[in-house]
C-alpha cells in the first residue's frame, strides 16, 4: 500500500507522543520536603513538519553545539507527517522555531529519555480519495473487538524496500552485496537499522501464517563487525481502544492510539485502504 495515495500533505498524518508521565512531574519529594523537579538535562518537545527523526537530531545538536548522539530521544517519527516528539540535552538551552522546527522547553529533569520510555503514539489521520468509505468504517469497528495484526508497517524498509534485503546480506555475511546496495558508508547505527528491519521482514512473513499470541524475533549476531541485534517477543494481536472517525464524501478522518512498537499504516492496510 502506498499511503501517499491518500494523504495529500504532511498536516494529513498527525503523530503525538505519549510518554512516561515521570518526565513530565513538576515536582519531586525529597525525604519529607516536595521541591521544585530539577537535574542536568532539559527535556523538550520537538514539533517537526515533514522531516524524520534523524534529521531533526541533526539540526538540533548543530544548533545547541552537542554531538548528535548526546541528543535523546523516545522513539523514530515519519517523515511525510507532522509530529511531536520528546528529547533531551545534558546542557541549558532556549526554545527554537523555525520553518519545519520547533522546540518547546518543558523543563529540567534528572535523566535523559530513550526508547523504552515512550508509551503509546496518538494519531489524527485524514485519507482523501476514499472510495470505500462504508468498508473502512465497516473494518474499524471489526479491529476495535478483535484487535489489530501487528505488522511491522512498510516504513519500516524504506523508500526503496530494500532495507531488509540490505540486513539479510549484512546477516548472511555478504558484505560486497551489502556495500553495493549501500552506495556509502553508513555508520554502525545505521547498519543495526537494516538488520533490525530483516528481523522484522522476517517476523511479519512468519505473522501472516501464524494464530500465536506471541512471535519469537531472533537475534542476529555478527562479529565481523561488531554488531549484535537483540531480539525479544513481540505481541501478534493488539488492542486499538476506541477509533474514533469522520467521514465526508470521499474523505475519513481517524483518530486513535497505537502502543510503541506498533504501526498505523499496518492499521490502514487492515482497514481496507
Amino acid at each position: 500500500m502506498d499511503i501517499r495515495k491518500y494523504i495529500k500533505s504532511p498536516e494529513d498524518f498527525v503523530v503525538k507522543e505519549i510518554i512516561d508521565e515521570k518526565f513530565l512531574r513538576k515536582y519531586k519529594r525529597t525525604g519529607k520536603c516536595i521541591e521544585k523537579m530539577s537535574g542536568d538535562y532539559t527535556l523538550f518537545l520537538v514539533r517537526k513538519r515533514n522531516m524524520t527523526t534523524e534529521e531533526a537530531v541533526k539540526i538540533i545538536a548543530k544548533i545547541f553545539g552537542v554531538s548528535e548522539k548526546s541528543v535523546g530521544y523516545a522513539g523514530l517519527k515519519d517523515k511525510f507527517a507532522v509530529t511531536e516528539q520528546y528529547m533531551t540535552i545534558k546542557k541549558d538551552i532556549k526554545p527554537v522555531k523555525e520553518e519545519n522546527l520547533e522546540v518547546i522547553i518543558i523543563g529540567k529533569i534528572n535523566r535523559h529519555i530513550g526508547i523504552g520510555d515512550l508509551i503509546k503514539n496518538e494519531f489524527e489521520i485524514t485519507l482523501h480519495n476514499v472510495s470505500n468509505t462504508k468498508k473502512i468504517i465497516e473494518n474499524t469497528k471489526k479491529i476495535e473487538k478483535s484487535g489489530m495484526k501487528n505488522f511491522f508497517g512498510p516504513q519500516r524498509f524504506g523508500i526503496n524496500k530494500n532495507n531488509h534485503i540490505i540486513g539479510r546480506y549484512l546477516a548472511e555475511k555478504k558484505f560486497r552485496e551489502a556495500e553495493k546496495l549501500l552506495g556509502r558508508k553508513p555508520t554502525k547505527k545505521r547498519l543495526k537499522f537494516y538488520i533490525n528491519a530483516y528481523q522484522s521482514f522476517l517476523y511479519n512473513k512468519e505473522l501472516k501464517k501464524t494464530k500465536k499470541a506471541f512471535l519469537e524475533i531472533k537475534p542476529i549476531r555478527i562479529p565481523e563487525i561488531r554488531i549484535e541485534c537483540r531480539g525479544g517477543k513481540r505481541e501478534t494481536v493488539i488492542k486499538t481502544g476506541k477509533i474514533d472517525y469522520e467521514a465526508k464524501n470521499k474523505s475519513i478522518k481517524l483518530y486513535f492510539f497505537l502502543p510503541k512498537g506498533s504501526y498505523a499504516t499496518a492499521l490502514l492496510e487492515q482497514i481496507g485502504l
